[in-house]
């Protein structure tokens, strides 16, 4: 599921986090470790207001989203997996038209 989250800009190659952190008290987060802040904006995993500056350890400290800037220029995002799944517009499509199949049910045993 975490593989197809975001394309990079131009739809090249898919944008995968580095890995899933699993937690019973704060959900799931997706990281992204030394990654193009660019990439992440044009992918929609971030919106330009939570990139960080240019110089080395600034950093975007949000309630679900955490951005730091790396030495080389790259960033470390950890991101909350709702503040993503609800930004990717072709998953959300995707939802809304498996929701909305009245002929889908998802009962056992049930006859239309």
């Amino acid at each position: 599921m975490a593989k197809r989250i975001v394309n990079h800009a131009g739809g090249r190659r898919p944008l995968a986090p580095s890995s899933t952190i699993w937690s019973g008290v704060t959900g799931i987060y997706f990281t992204f470790d030394k990654v193009d802040a660019e990439a992440l904006v044009a992918g929609g995993v971030l919106r330009e207001d939570e990139v960080p500056g240019v110089r080395y350890k600034c950093a975007f400290n949000g309630e679900r989203v955490k951005v730091h800037r790396c030495r080389d220029g790259s960033v470390n995002a950890r991101i909350d997996a709702d503040v993503v799944l609800s930004r990717d517009v072709p998953f959300k499509r995707f939802l809304g038209d498996l929701l909305s199949d009245t002929r889908l049910s998802l009962l056992r045993g049930e006859s239309a």
